[in-house]
Formats: structure tokens, sequence, C-alpha cells
């Protein structure tokens, strides 16, 4: 639903991952564009189910529409029509770019979360933590060490 379900592009499922997580996945070469990347291809559904998700969950036009004939009316990207098979697989959201990676936790657990919206509610904001210079320091003083 997060592709065509309420608006092509305005739906951003986050994916967070644990520091250790992220440390692991850039020490084999993922960095975060590689492996947004690489969830767009290995995150996908059965364009049946997509099609029943757009028909019964969302406002996006009466009716059952088919993944192909938004396709055609230049809705969607093309992935989404690549057979009329209802088994295939098809991706989450339009592009790799709509997936959203961050980073946070606990630095020594293996945790992962996704999230995903529940209409639009706005795009996302985010920026840099930048620590100041003598953060080891403060992290020192602030646990009595």
């Amino acid at each position: 639903m997060f592709t065509v379900g309420m608006g092509v592009g305005s739906q951003k499922p986050l994916l967070l991952l644990s520091p250790i997580l992220a440390e692991t996945l850039a020490k084999a070469g993922l960095d975060k564009a590689a492996l947004k990347h690489r969830l767009f291809e290995l995150c996908r559904i059965p364009a049946g189910q997509f099609e029943r998700y757009i028909g019964d969950w969302t406002n996006l036009v009466p009716g059952r529409p088919t993944l192909s004939s938004l396709v055609k009316a230049g809705v969607i990207p093309e992935v989404f029509a690549e057979s009329d098979d209802p088994e295939r697989l098809v991706p989450i959201v339009c592009r790799a770019e709509d997936l959203m990676v961050a980073v946070s936790g606990d630095p020594l657990r293996t945790n992962a979360y996704a999230f995903a919206h529940n209409g639009i509610l706005g795009f996302p904001t985010t920026r840099p933590v930048r620590l100041p210079a003598e953060w080891s320091r403060l992290l020192r003083e602030a646990r009595g060490r």
C-alpha cells in the first residue's frame, strides 16, 4: 500500500538499524544507497495481494484496479507490470529512494525495526547528529568515571 495507496512517492517506510548492524553492513560494502537498492529488490509482495490492498484499503480509485492498469495510466512505474501473473513479486515502494534507513539504539544490540505509515502524514525531515568534540570526556564524567 505504500506505493499506490495514497500517492506515489509519498509513503516512506523506515528501517531502523542498531549501530552494530549498520557497521556490519558497511563493512560488507553496503552504504545507505546500496542498502536501499538491495531492499527495493528484495522487499516484495505478490501482485495479487497488492491489488487486494489497493482495492480494499485505499482511496486511489474506486473498485479494484490492477497494477497493470495503473502502469498503463502512468500512475506507477513499469516494474509493477512486468507480467500479468498475480503471483509475480512487486516492490513495496516505487523507487529505492522511497525507503528510509536510520541508525539508532544500543551499539551492542542487534536490533532492527521496520516502520510504516498509516496515511499521508507529511514528508520526513532529518538532520545529522553532531556530537561535541569533547563528547568522550563528557560521557565519562556523566558516568562518574
